[in-house]
């Protein structure tokens, strides 16, 4: 499928297929790096991979998933997950109520409406009414994270709310995000995955602002709804079942899902054509009885649709029910330092206010299956604290995950050059990039540290004809960075600024602006890494490879290796700050890690 890269000044035409990677590789190939990337692994030797991003996903899909998962954080019902490929089925049998998923339920601790007034209490007066409200509901797994004994208003008078309050531009963020609450929707999902959420658990997310990726984990829970079992049965035609009744073989493995999962559907499916086509019949538990719509076709496309659904699976006769739900029953606890945030995320689900460098000052000991840091890891002003921080509160064996972005990339310049200067708060702050999420997590104890680039853009879409995803997109983009009195020119500048700085042409992924879909292109570098289990090494070889590595770069001189490179200029003054800082890490801190290699040498 080609990129579309609409070169000229503020293009848009009524149809724009999803960008996808030039040459995109496939099989097991290695996915191609960007420019910023690219220079780490192969002239520093630091190893690094890119994830599958949006060219893995079929266009159609992230179309109607974006609006889907837009939809149901909105709270209104979408036509998606199994509902949405089976529409003809539920149509055929009466069923076109169950059209669409029904939007899930974002259990916070508090009303939406209750914000305004918690915003106004003293500190001893909120933390109060949130520990009521936490008793009092469904999150106990992640209320036990607690320490309960801490005086939590005394500790939240110890924290800086960071330029996300109310007088900085935190109510701009807000206002932005409503406009489109989906649109980072596949970063989200690809760091959710990483940091092991698929497999349930309880999770921190410590830079998690108002709840985005827990809204997130909860609407793509809402898309993939129901769980659908696929049954191949060769007695399947476009007439039905031979003879007319339904096969005791069906009724029986409808019986198994169901005692599995009783809200369950089952879908039985013929041979398939040359084409790949097969009749299909929906088997749904109705009132203790067993239903079937008519046969209707499936095309091939819509059967590899299915089947790639989080919570579908082949089932096999004689099989329990093996599909996993999306996400399982996985708990995110929302982490932020701001006031403004916490309100805001208890509107959605369970709310913390703690420094990411004191995180075991309000948690326990390996409280959690989990930690992620991402979308705001740059506010951190001493990651490695951080990271031994996390190290304390998540279990052994359980996973954590740093996120941001490179700051000579495309989306670095962006904060750098739009966010900062225009802003209404500015936005001087470096980001971690890959070597120093390295260094820092093997300092702190981690294990299996490993370093990729996943796509992480900006996805608008809306409904065929409205011709709105461009106003959409920049009004999202506006208020999310508080860009309002930066661009006195309106969005038509804005525009022209996303499509000159947020473009990786040595890859293929260029904003794309179209009536009805938006598509603005990120990468981001995420380091994943575990804390060892009990009685395992803690470390492997791999990590003793890396730790070399890095060891090596660091007793670089900085001109001679710049010079070795033929660095740009735009690349060496993140390298290597004024303040003898290399690749983020102040020369305190490379002196200790020189040091605990050269220990592990003598190990």
């Amino acid at each position: 499928m080609p990129s579309h890269t609409q070169t000229g000044p503020r293009a848009a035409t009524g149809t724009v297929s999803i960008p996808r990677i030039v040459g995109a590789p496939t099989g097991e190939q290695p996915r191609p790096l960007s420019a910023a990337a690219r220079t780490i692994h192969e002239a520093l030797g630091v190893p690094m991979t890119a994830l599958p991003g949006i060219e893995a996903e079929d266009p159609g899909y992230v179309r109607e998933h974006s609006r889907a998962l837009n939809e149901l954080i909105d709270g209104r019902p979408a036509p998606c997950g199994p509902a949405g490929v089976l529409a003809g089925h539920l149509d055929a049998a009466g069923w076109g109520d169950g059209a669409a998923s029904v939007p899930p339920a974002f259990p916070g601790l508090w009303e939406r409406g209750d914000v305004p007034a918690l915003d106004a209490c003293g500190l001893e007066a909120l933390e109060a009414e949130w520990r009521r409200r936490m008793d009092a509901g469904a999150w106990a797994p992640a209320a036990a994270a607690l320490r309960r004994e801490v005086g939590f208003a005394a500790a939240w008078r110890d924290i800086l709310g960071g330029d996300f309050d109310a007088t900085g531009r935190g109510a701009e963020y807000t206002r932005g995000m409503e406009v489109f609450q989906a649109s980072r929707w596949l970063g989200a999902r690809t760091l959710l995955g990483l940091v092991g959420a698929r497999g349930g658990g309880v999770y921190l997310d410590v830079l998690g602002g108002d709840g985005y990726v827990w809204r997130l984990l909860q609407a793509e829970r809402g898309a993939a709804a129901p769980r659908l079992a696929l049954v191949r049965h060769s007695g399947l035609s476009a007439d039905g079942f031979a003879g007319g009744e339904l096969p005791a073989r069906l009724a029986a493995a409808a019986a198994r899902v169901h005692a599995a999962e009783p809200g369950a559907w089952v879908l039985a499916v013929g041979d398939a054509d040359a084409s790949g086509a097969a009749a299909a019949v929906l088997l749904r538990r109705e009132g203790g009885a067993l239903a079937a719509s008519p046969a209707r076709p499936l095309s091939a496309e819509a059967l590899a649709r299915l089947a790639r659904l989080p919570g579908a699976a082949w089932h096999q006769p004689g099989a329990g029910f093996g599909a996993p739900a999306a996400f399982g029953d996985a708990l995110v606890v929302t982490n932020d330092v701001s006031p403004h945030m916490f309100t805001r995320a208890g509107a959605w689900g369970f709310p913390t206010r703690e420094d990411a460098r004191r995180l075991s000052r309000s948690f326990h000991e390996g409280a959690f299956d989990g930690v992620l840091f991402a979308y705001g890891t740059h506010h951190v002003d001493d990651m490695g604290a951080a990271l031994r921080e996390g190290f304390a509160v998540v279990r052994p064996g359980g996973t954590v995950v740093v996120h941001d972005f490179f700051d000579e990339g495309p989306a670095g310049q962006w904060f750098h050059r739009i966010v900062d200067r225009r802003s209404k708060t500015g936005h001087d702050f470096p980001h971690i990039g890959p070597v120093q999420m390295a260094a820092h997590l093997l300092r702190a104890g981690f294990r299996d540290v490993r370093l990729h680039e996943i796509q992480d853009p900006f996805l608008f879409v809306c409904a065929p004809g409205e011709g709105r995803a461009r106003e959409l997109a920049l009004g999202y983009i506006m208020g999310m960075y508080g860009l309002e009195q930066g661009f006195p020119h309106g969005v038509d500048e804005l525009e022209d600024a996303i499509r000159e700085i947020l473009t990786y042409p040595e890859v293929g992924e260029l904003p794309v602006f179209g009536e009805d879909y938006v598509y603005i292109p990120r990468r981001a570098v995420v380091a994943v890494a575990r804390r060892p289990a009990e009685g395992e090494a803690p470390r492997s070889e791999a990590d003793r490879a890396l730790a070399r590595t890095l060891a090596g770069l660091f007793r670089r001189d900085p001109d001679a290796l710049a010079a070795a490179l033929d660095l740009p200029e735009s690349v060496r003054r993140y390298w290597f700050a004024p303040d003898g800082r290399r690749w983020g890490i102040a020369p305190a801190e490379r002196e200790d890690f020189l040091a605990w290699t050269d220990s592990l040498r003598a190990s």
